[in-house]
């Protein structure tokens, strides 16, 4: 088991630069959400960041988070969906640079999901009260609410163009069943493309596909994978298999096999499963996600443990293998690399 340590501040600059930084969502209504740091060179392991580098915790019920590049700077966007708050932190240093407010009056937008552009001059949040919200990364300003179908869950963007899955999640039985397609140079709806039912998860990929995953109604209509031209909203296949956690890596789509208990990939040319890579997931009792990372080839796993203790980062080489375990917050559920 890897050192844990609880970092003392001041931190200076560069301390976050070559290790994994990991948002952990905490209990709903709990408001614990938190950040880790591992790092890569020493296996120490550095807990509630956040809170040590701002002197506040990160919210309640953080659910997403990427990193982007900006004047040779590196930043993070955090979504806190029931704080109703979007951090950006300077990745560096885990110091947030600004801390935006996403609510209608008083009642909360709840941010679930981000995405920028490719010149990273804007966010684009989707937020689960049927918005998507646009900000300003000079200013740190909301611009625009654009409003799409019920409950959006997943935000993409690509070639000027935002896919936005509607999964009407608060609507039971009722589910949304639609994309939602934004210009980002109008900044509209220009489309809404048909899909399943509660659709939750969309990747898309270079070639204009997008990957997409249902919910289906956990009762008579089981969970799908699909695969929609992104141009045309045309269904090129439907498959009757609980697919989940996509990672694009070049031709690779790496997804979680709930059937298989696998990390498994599908090669995008040929939209063929490769049966030479699978990681199984028999370390661990409660999935919570995976990253790959193509550089080591190296597969960790997240274990939530029930839901109501630590969270544990299983390492995993390419052979399926465990090297390493270390233990962060409460329900860990993204990994990306500084």
């Amino acid at each position: 088991m890897s050192c844990i340590k609880e970092p003392e501040p001041p931190i200076s600059a560069g301390q976050y630069d070559n290790g994994l930084i990991i948002l952990c969502e905490g209990l709903f209504n709990a408001n614990n959400s938190s950040l880790a740091y591992y790092d890569l060179e020493t296996g120490e392991v550095f807990n509630n960041v956040f809170l040590a580098e701002n002197g506040r915790g990160l919210g309640d019920t953080a659910n997403d988070m990427i990193m982007y590049e900006k004047d040779g700077q590196k930043y993070i966007i955090i979504c806190v969906d029931v704080s109703s708050q979007v951090e950006i932190l300077n990745a560096s240093t885990l110091k947030s640079v600004a801390q935006i407010p996403m609510f209608d009056g008083t009642n909360a937008r709840e941010p679930r999901r981000v995405t920028v552009n490719d010149d990273v001059t804007k966010a684009y949040i989707a937020n689960f009260d049927g918005t998507v919200a646009i900000i300003d990364l000079n200013t740190y300003e909301v611009l625009k609410f654009i409003e799409v179908g019920d409950n959006p869950d997943a935000i993409v963007y690509l070639n000027d163009r935002i896919y936005v899955p509607n999964s009407g999640g608060l609507n039971f039985p009722i589910y949304d069943s639609t994309i939602s397609v934004i210009d980002a140079i109008s900044e509209e709806v220009v489309d809404t493309y048909p899909c399943p039912i509660n659709s939750v998860s969309l990747v898309v990929n270079d070639a204009d596909f997008i990957y997409l995953r249902s919910n289906g109604n956990y009762s008579d209509i089981d969970p799908s994978f699909l695969k929609i031209n992104a141009l045309t909203g045309e269904e090129i296949f439907k498959w009757d298999v609980n697919y989940s956690s996509f990672q694009i890596v070049d031709e690779n789509l790496y997804f979680y096999d709930s059937d298989a208990d696998q990390v498994r990939r599908l090669n995008m040319i040929t939209d063929a499963v490769d049966e030479t890579y699978s990681v199984s997931l028999d370390v661990i009792e409660t999935f919570g996600g995976f990253h790959y990372d193509p550089q080591t080839e190296i597969t960790y796993l997240f274990d939530l443990n029930g839901y109501t203790s630590i969270s544990e980062i299983f390492i995993m080489d390419y052979t399926g293998s465990q090297i390493g375990v270390f233990e962060v917050g409460l329900n860990a559920n993204t990994i990306i690399k500084s």
